[in-house]
């Protein structure tokens, strides 16, 4: 990543005081590894350097006193480099009957965030139920308490991709978050993505979660268009939202038969689906088992009584 410094100019056409880096050594340098670059903090008029002093993830390789400095990520959290330099001027005295010597001290601060080689992979469930709540992390990289304590700031996790009415919450640096989702989840599913830093925004970590489904909820009761016919039978049509790539298998009691059409098996194609069946009038137990979803096998059972 190439960051350009611009040198600017004080009235009068004088040079303004800026660090400037080595190329490579610009605001997002590549860790872990502790490669020296070089700072140089170039003064403006009457400026003159003092020392060098860095806060956070930064470590300097060279004597504080040297301009220009060796410096290096020393970790993944944010670093800041501040050099301290010292201004003479001149100002109007009485006392001088004239233009009288000032010395006035300031700083400036360059901040260094991480670029990382490869993002690190989301921990959580890659499957959820609408209404649950889940948790996903990845391992902190950008900071830790003795860095925060250098108040310079910290670099940010930025978490996306959650449905829409996902309610979150984050937990210690962010880089952890507790997700309530929402009672609809995309039939599709949706991808978890968390940008590690500032610098790593091109390659964020990404999870896929597939919507989960509960049998209880798939299954709608049996309509109330049923008929009478010959001995007693009764027609009856069960109403399931299948889903893609889960199978549904529904055995009948003892006696009952399917109609319509209906076999005991569907498959899954994301729409609902009907299953038609004849009671002889004898009770049993209606099962129905889901596989191939990715929260496992189900099985939900309904009795009926004769």
């Amino acid at each position: 990543m190439l960051v350009l410094v611009l040198l600017g100019l004080l009235p009068g056409g004088a040079r303004a005081q800026i660090i400037r880096p080595d190329p490579g050594g610009e605001s997002c340098a590549v860790t872990p590894k502790c490669d020296p670059y070089r700072y140089e903090f170039v003064p403006g008029a009457g400026q003159t350097f003092r020392r060098w002093e860095v806060a956070g993830d930064f470590k300097l390789l060279s004597p504080d006193t040297d301009n220009p400095a060796l410096a290096c990520s020393a970790g993944y959290g944010k670093g800041r480099l501040t050099a301290h330099y010292y201004e003479l001027r001149r100002r109007r005295d009485e006392k001088c009957r004239s233009d009288c010597p000032d010395t006035v001290f300031r700083t400036l601060s360059y901040d260094v965030f991480k670029l990382f080689k490869a993002p690190d992979p989301i921990g959580g469930p890659a499957c959820a139920l609408p209404g649950q709540t889940v948790s996903y992390a990845v391992p902190p990289r950008l900071t830790d308490w003795p860095r925060r304590a250098a108040n310079i700031g910290t670099d940010g996790y930025a978490w996306s991709g959650f449905p829409a009415g996902t309610v979150l919450t984050y937990a210690g640096d962010s880089s952890a978050v507790t997700a309530t989702l929402p009672d609809l989840l995309p039939p599709g599913g949706f991808r978890v993505r968390v940008q590690v830093g500032r610098c790593n925004g091109a390659t964020p970590a990404e999870l896929g979660v597939t919507p989960a489904q509960t049998l209880a909820a798939a299954i709608g009761q049996p309509d109330c268009q049923t008929q009478s016919g010959p001995g007693g039978a009764t027609f009856s049509t069960v109403t399931i939202a299948t889903q893609v790539g889960v199978t549904y298998t529904i055995g009948l009691p003892t006696g009952w038969r399917f109609a319509n059409g209906s076999t005991g098996t569907l498959a899954g194609n994301g729409a609902a689906q009907g299953v038609h069946f004849v009671s002889d009038g004898s009770g049993g137990h209606l099962v129905f088992e889901a596989t191939g979803g990715c929260d496992g096998p189900q099985t939900l059972v309904w009795r009926f009584l004769p």
